[in-house]
């Protein structure tokens, strides 16, 4: 966990918005997500130091199995859960951090494209790349450079009461 808040740290822009998460937050976040994750779709990029540079979580895309289930689990929902979880086609990139240290140097590539791989040789069709700021150029241009497309546009609106 250590590394993950390290690279977290670092990676993360100094945006209002943005607050890294404190030891607890990373853990208790790492424990719901062990029962969605798959160990393939998380990768970790390292330097020759042996210093982590970046690293990506991609989930399964669980939106699939959860329009099924009606907003209900029980007492259908669950076995309706446990049957469509297995036809799921696509995955999504839940977060994905490099650090200063690796950026321009192809790690957000690498871990675009050795997800991808991964995916594909696990049997998904389609990835979505998660949320990432308009003004994030940097990481809107690797994904685009990794073959993702633009296909929805969220906007935050501030009003003052």
């Amino acid at each position: 966990m250590q590394i993950i808040k390290k690279v977290v740290e670092e990676a993360m822009p100094d945006w209002p918005d943005m607050i890294p998460p404190g030891d607890e937050e990373i853990a208790a976040e790492a424990e719901k997500l062990k029962q969605l994750a798959v160990s393939e779709l998380i990768l970790f990029v390292e330097n020759s130091e042996n210093q982590c540079l970046g690293f990506a979580v991609t989930l399964p895309d669980y939106n699939q199995v959860l329009t099924h289930l009606n907003g209900r689990l029980f007492p259908l929902g669950f076995l309706k859960y446990l049957w469509y979880r297995r036809r799921i086609t696509g995955v999504r990139m839940f977060v994905l951090f490099v650090t200063p240290k690796g950026r321009r140097r192809g790690v957000s590539a690498a871990l675009y494209h050795y997800t991808m791989q991964n995916a594909r040789r696990l049997g998904y069709c389609f990835g979505e790349g998660s949320t990432i700021h308009e003004f994030n150029l940097r990481m809107n241009i690797d994904a685009q450079k990794a073959g993702g497309k633009l296909y929805k546009r969220y906007r935050v609106y501030r009003y003052d009461l």
